[in-house]
């Protein structure tokens, strides 16, 4: 059985900015990799961060707007309602502990982005009870085909970039389990 721990983290504005529109750079991204890495503190799960070659993360985390009001290419920028989510799941409970106590000690604290870590949610497991599941991808998803980056517009290369890396990672961390095959809805 593959448990999936998730964890919600909320983040919003200072007194000062609470209830107002955000101005966030578009690659907002970086930012939350330094939450990321600032939760894991001084913890073991920190010192893959100063690996040239860390291997597959043991977590993935989103990112999610309330609204995102506009996007300023130009200036590349994104206009976004508060509160900011950010969702941190993992399959090993010293992960999730690691990811928790440090979202615990910044409860009230400033995080990124002027940002303050305003709320902790364990959320509830998820009971798949079915041979077939479908699976969304809240945030970004980079995955690599045989020659460069999926852009996705190839759902055939995407299915089997998404495959390949499955296949690799279940291998890797779970020994005999066997998968079937993704398909990709649009």
């Amino acid at each position: 059985m593959v448990i999936r721990l998730r964890l919600r983290i909320v983040l919003q504005p200072g007194e000062e900015g609470r209830g107002r529109p955000m101005v966030l750079p578009l690659d907002f991204r970086r930012h939350f990799i330094s939450l990321i890495k600032t939760l894991a503190g001084t913890s073991g799960l920190a010192a893959r961060f100063t690996l040239e070659k860390p291997g597959y993360s043991p977590y993935v985390f989103s990112v999610e707007f309330s609204k995102i009001i506009d996007i300023v290419t130009r200036q590349r920028e994104i206009t976004a309602r508060p509160p900011i989510l950010v969702t941190i799941s993992t399959g090993l409970f010293d992960v999730m502990t690691t990811f928790s106590n440090g979202a615990i000690a910044m409860k009230g604290r400033e995080t990124v982005l002027g940002l303050y870590l305003k709320d902790i949610y364990l959320l509830p497991l998820k009971k798949i009870q079915t041979g077939e599941q479908e699976f969304r991808i809240a945030g970004h998803a980079v995955f690599r085909g045989v020659r460069h980056y999926v852009d996705g517009s190839d759902v055939g290369e995407l299915e089997e970039a998404i495959n390949t890396h499955l296949a690799t990672k279940v291998r890797a961390q779970r020994g005999g389990l066997i998968i079937n095959p993704v398909r990709v809805k649009k």
